[in-house]
């Protein structure tokens, strides 16, 4: 989508994308007729760049070890979860 032209022009030098969603496709076009894609892709050869992409089902088979993973550290205080709740979307930062 947009975005990704956007990201195209000032990628760096060898510089990698990945690619695990579609947000600007999520409007319906997803698997339906016509999906935007980078309009200005030639970039990555210009600046030697790569892009690569992947969906989470390619590494369910790591599930269980990441969640023990993250349960080991966890429990021995090394990840938490912060929590911030603000009421009303208008206290939303601009």
């Amino acid at each position: 989508g947009e975005i990704l032209d956007v990201l195209m022009n000032k990628i760096n030098p060898k510089g990698r994308v990945v690619i695990c969603g579609a947000v600007s496709q999520y409007s319906g076009n997803l698997n339906k007729g016509l999906v935007k894609g980078p309009s200005n892709y030639l970039k990555l050869a210009e600046r030697g760049a790569e892009m690569k992409g992947f969906n989470v089902m390619q590494y369910m088979h790591k599930l269980p070890f990441a969640l023990f993973g993250m349960f080991y550290l966890f429990m021995r205080k090394k990840v938490f979860m912060k929590e911030h709740m603000v009421k009303g979307i208008e206290q939303f930062p601009h």
